[in-house]
């Protein structure tokens, strides 16, 4: 058992940044400006990054709108990065809190959320950013899904 992680690609640009996150085999998350009130959620939610998602995890990005960008295991820790188009502080997505992931490769394009197994279904599109599910079964997750028609590979 491993646990799963949902991440939330971005709440301005979703679409582009889960593409990037695919891309560039990486998941991130990163806060712009922010009042008082949101500063200690933001915290939070980095300390979560950082300190609650282990190597072996399994990863849901989640696009919004009821989509799911991809599933893959996290298999680096976390670091700070600046100097790639995900962290990049002047760029689109500025997402600077990094972990490298291996995304499953048969998953093509976005799936509705409905396809996932049903205790995932409404979790998953909860509007915090990072949710994490403790002692989860991956070989269920891939087994649900094989049911409905969404084959991979989890190499």
């Amino acid at each position: 058992m491993s646990k799963l992680v949902k991440i939330t690609s971005h709440r301005d640009v979703p679409k582009l940044a889960a593409k990037m996150m695919i891309e560039h085999g990486k998941v991130s998350i990163g806060f712009g400006p922010s009042s008082r009130a949101e500063d200690n959620h933001r915290k939070r939610m980095i300390r979560k990054f950082r300190d609650e998602i282990s190597i072996g995890d399994v990863v849901i990005l989640y696009q919004k709108n009821n989509m799911v960008s991809a599933i893959g295991t996290i298999v680096g820790e976390c670091r700070y990065d600046e100097h790639n188009p995900l962290g990049d502080l002047g760029g689109k997505i500025r997402n600077p809190h990094q972990r490298d992931v291996r995304w499953w490769t048969e998953i093509k394009g976005p799936f509705h959320r409905s396809l996932l197994p049903e205790e995932l279904v409404n979790w998953v599109s909860n509007q915090v950013t990072i949710m994490i599910k403790e002692d989860f079964d991956k070989n269920r997750l891939v087994t649900e899904l094989e049911k409905k028609g969404v084959y991979i590979k989890t190499n």
